[in-house]
């Protein structure tokens, strides 16, 4: 005798109106975030799907207990789909966050970039990291892990706003180019002058020289 599939109702009410949702966007948003195919997420949809077949699929050797036990397996995938995807977009934008922190200030001030506020800073660090960490502590549980969820979306949150703090990768690289440029044409510059003041007055022309890039130094330093 066949299954009575009208018995696990509830249990695929869970699955399609609740947990696909959930998992479904979590999946979109670290694709849409990352900019890369989110493989992790397509596979446990796939496996989801593959359970949802296997429960429901005409076979009369299926019996409620194992009907019942691929259901649970397809939401656990579903779980795992939410939460692995977005724990992988969060670390890797916390990570490339961390490429901005790392570099010391005085780099962005030689560049005539404005650095961001170190408090503010540090406490977005530690923001982020206590969401992601927290967001590992309640991705395991059936009753958290919608939690775990909207913990790794705040973390991606933060991490943007922390991104903004910073000048982007092409500012940097356009400002230390144009500094570089700058201080060729300022050193041939100098390097023009050295040569006629060493040559014509040997006594003064070191002195002078040595004052002019003392000077250059401490404008480049004080900006």
């Amino acid at each position: 005798m066949p299954p009575d599939f009208n018995s696990f109702e509830d249990q695929l009410r869970e699955i399609l109106e609740h947990a696909y949702p959930l998992a479904r966007d979590a999946v979109i948003n670290a694709e849409t975030i990352m900019g890369e195919i989110n493989y992790i997420g397509m596979s446990e949809l796939r496996d989801a799907l593959d359970h949802l077949n296997k429960a429901f699929y005409p076979n009369f050797d299926n019996n409620d207990e194992n009907i019942s036990d691929n259901l649970a397996e397809s939401y656990e995938h579903l779980r795992r789909a939410g939460v692995d995807s977005l724990e992988r977009c969060a670390t890797k934008e916390f990570n490339e966050c961390l490429e901005f922190i790392s570099k010391p200030r005085c780099i962005y001030k030689i560049c005539f970039l404005d650095p961001a506020n170190e408090n503010e800073v540090r406490q977005l660090r530690r923001d982020i990291s206590e969401r992601i960490a927290n967001g590992r502590r309640l991705k395991s549980s059936k009753e958290t892990w919608e939690e775990s969820i909207n913990e790794y979306q705040k973390a991606v949150e933060c991490c943007e706003e922390l991104r903004l703090m910073f000048p982007t990768r092409n500012q940097f690289r356009f400002n230390l180019f144009a500094l570089i440029v700058g201080l060729v044409t300022i050193l041939s510059l100098f390097g023009n002058i050295n040569a006629y003041f060493l040559i014509s007055h040997p006594l003064f022309g070191f002195p002078i020289v040595l004052i002019g890039y003392l000077i250059l130094l401490y404008i480049i330093c004080s900006y």
